[in-house]
Order: C-alpha cells, then structure tokens, then sequence
C-alpha cells in the first residue's frame, strides 16, 4: 500500500461550465475567449482562466514523422504572438519530445518574459540558467506537492508512466491539478492505468476535489464503455481527448461520445472551446 501524504487542497470551483458545441474548424480557430481551452497538438493545450495564459505539454519538438507541430502553430507559438502572447505559465509532465523541448521553452519564455516554467527535473536542468523562471517538482511516489505562480495554484502528483524504454531507469511523469480564475483543470500527462491503484489515486484527492476540465489520453476513452478512470475517479465536468496525432488518423469520436457525452472533442490544431 502506498503511502500518501496531501500537501493542498485545491479550492472547489465557483464557475459553471459552458461548451458550446457544433462548431467547424473555421469558427473554432477565432480568437479564443476570455476563458477557454485551445488545443496546440499532440497532449498540449492553452488554457485561458481568471486572465492567465497557461501553456500545458504544448512546447514540444515531436519525432521524427510524427507528433510534430505544423508550422502555423509553431512559429507563432515560439515567437509569442497571438494567441500565445503574455503567456504566465509553461508546463511539462515529462520530457519526451511530444511533449517538451528545452530550446522551444526557452524561445516561449523569451516571448513572454513574465511566463514561468514548471516541471519534473529532467526538463528543468537543461534549462537552470533560467534561475526562478524554471522551478523543478520533486514529487515523491504516492506524494502531493503544490506552489502558486503567477497567481496561478499547481497540485503536482506522480502518476506512472509505464515500463521506461532500453537504457532508461525511470520516467518522472508529473500529472497537474491547475487552478485559475475559479476552475480547475487536470492534465494526466502519459499514464499506465495499470500501475496505478484506484486506492492509490483516491488517497491524491480524487474523486473529491472538484475537476471542471480533465485532459486524459484519447485510447483510454475510445475502448468499449465508460472508463471508470474518468467517471468514477476524476468525475470531470467535462473530459479533453489528449495525445492525439491527427496525421495518423484521427481517434474514434463516436465512439468516446458513445460512453463519454461530455466529452469536448477537438478535430485539428488551434481550435478552441469558451469556458463560461
């Protein structure tokens, strides 16, 4: 049995939440909302709430042949314009190419000089020139840790990422409880359900905190039946496909809908979704 210690608890959320659905691609790419999630690519998203900008697995490079950005995105990502002006917050949850590059989080925090960066240690020591503007999360197994940045709160937990590959002892895949602006958004970054224990995941704070917006990996969502993962473990408001690359196919839309119709389903980069 794991031993868990809580170290925050994140703050119910005040605000209802709206989707307005039936949008096409076109519609979807105008300017976001005051409060809004924008999906980037693969696992990353802008998230907008209470006036932050909160950058999630969104400054990646990708592979070669896959989980790249498309340029449209990239450069304007990298040179801070809009919508990726004024950013206040960069996160991480491991330092796999599809989800982070040191060089592009640097450009970002260039681009926004009052942004932060945020991270397990593996992504944070490239960048330790950087002083405070890049903050390391040492969270132990079966721990909870938090800081407040910017005005923006982070409960960080360790969620496992799955058996390492040859040659890598361990991967440090850092899931995010982010609070702003009265709503709370949960990113899992790349979980292997099966090495994490309901009894474990409860004793974090789940089901009982409060999550408006959960981003969970597209394959766990498209499998026959509701997850019980998502509905009976995190109970979002609504739940983010995440992880997706749309250049190897898209996921299964119907059928996440089919067993989650709460579901916010983005179909390509840049489109986003008013939170109200």
């Amino acid at each position: 049995m794991h031993r868990i210690t809580r170290n925050l608890a994140l703050p119910v959320a005040a605000a209802a939440l709206a989707v307005c659905g039936g949008h096409s691609p076109s519609s979807a790419q105008q300017a976001p909302q005051p409060n809004s999630v924008t999906y980037v690519g693969s696992s990353g998203f802008l998230i907008r709430a209470g006036g932050k900008k909160i950058l999630i697995d969104a400054v990646f490079d990708g592979f070669p042949g896959g989980y790249a950005l498309p340029d449209s995105v990239r450069q304007p990502l990298l040179a801070g314009r809009a919508p990726f002006d004024g950013i206040d917050l960069v996160l991480a949850t491991h330092d796999h190419g599809d989800h982070f590059s040191a060089a592009s989080v640097r450009r970002v925090l260039q681009s926004s000089p009052g942004a932060a960066f945020v991270g397990p240690a593996a992504a944070v020591t490239p960048l330790a020139d950087l002083g405070d503007r890049a903050r390391a999360l040492d969270v132990p197994e079966g721990e909870r840790r938090a800081l407040e940045v910017n005005g923006i709160t982070v409960a960080a937990m360790r969620l496992s990422h799955g058996n390492p590959p040859p040659g890598n002892p361990g991967i440090v895949n850092l899931a995010y409880a982010v609070t702003a602006g009265g709503l709370t958004f949960f990113h899992t970054g790349d979980i292997d359900l099966g090495a994490i224990p309901r009894e474990y995941f409860q004793a974090l704070g789940f089901p009982a905190d409060h999550v408006d917006v959960a981003f969970v990996p597209h394959f766990l969502l498209s499998v026959p039946g509701p997850a019980p993962f998502v509905t009976e473990w995190i109970r979002p408001r609504f739940v983010v496909p995440s992880h997706i690359q749309y250049t190897g196919g898209a996921p299964d839309y119907e059928q996440i809908l089919t067993y989650h119709p709460n579901a916010m389903l983005f179909r390509t980069e840049m489109e986003s979704r008013p939170i109200q």
